[in-house]
C-alpha cells in the first residue's frame, strides 16, 4: 500500500491513504509485528458503516477482536467516557501490548487516542480517521483529549501513533456539508 512515513521524534509511523485500505488492516497490523488483543473502538454513527469489515479483516489476519461503541458527538469527549472505556478494557483482561484501532472521525481518535496514551501507560494505537478532517488533521501528529470543563481539549497528551490508514471511500458515507466544510 502506498504510504507516507512520518519520523516523528517520539516515534515514527506510516500513514497508508488508498482506497480500500479498510480491507488491508490486519495485513499491515501483521507486518507491524502485532500481537495481543485488538479493540476497535467506534462511534454509533461510524460502527453500523465499517466496523464488521474492518473486523471481519482483522480477524481473516488472525487477530482476536472485541470492540467498543459510544454515542457520537463532541459531547462524549470527557473524563467520564474516558473512566468507562478503562473499565471496558479492565473487564476485558486487555493488558499490555494491546492495540486501540479508533475507527471514526476526531471525536473517536482524540477521545480513543488519550486512552491509548494513558491506560496502562500506553496502549498500541491505530487511526483510521473516516472524516476529512480527522484524515488531514486529527488522526497524524499525536494530538489525543478530551474537553474539560468549558476548555476544549484541555486534558490530553502528545501520544503518536503506531499507524494511521486513511480509506478515502469512507468520505463517500458524509453529508456533502462535511465534506465542503473539511470537517
Amino acid at each position: 500500500m502506498p504510504r507516507l512515513h512520518v519520523a516523528a521524534p517520539s516515534r515514527a509511523y506510516d500513514v497508508v491513504v488508498e482506497r480500500g485500505a479498510l480491507d488491508g488492516l490486519g495485513a499491515e497490523l501483521a507486518a507491524l509485528g502485532t500481537q495481543g488483543k485488538v479493540v476497535v473502538c467506534s462511534d454509533a454513527n461510524v460502527a453500523p458503516l465499517y466496523l464488521e469489515r474492518l473486523s471481519a479483516g482483522l480477524s481473516e489476519a488472525g487477530f482476536t477482536t472485541s470492540h467498543i461503541v459510544i454515542p457520537a458527538g463532541e459531547a462524549q469527549k470527557t473524563l467520564a467516557r474516558v473512566e468507562e472505556v478503562y473499565g471496558v478494557l479492565y473487564e476485558r483482561g486487555v493488558a499490555r501490548g494491546a492495540t486501540l484501532v479508533a475507527l471514526g472521525g476526531g471525536v473517536v481518535g482524540d477521545l480513543f487516542g488519550y486512552v491509548a496514551a494513558s491506560y496502562l501507560r500506553g496502549l498500541r494505537l491505530v487511526q483510521v480517521p473516516t472524516t476529512l478532517l480527522a484524515q488531514v488533521d486529527a488522526a497524524v501528529g499525536g494530538k489525543t483529549g478530551v474537553d474539560f470543563r468549558a476548555g476544549k481539549n484541555h486534558v490530553g497528551a502528545f501520544y503518536q501513533p503506531w499507524l494511521v490508514v486513511a480509506d478515502p471511500d469512507t468520505l463517500r458515507t458524509l453529508p456533502e456539508r462535511e465534506v465542503r466544510g473539511g470537517s
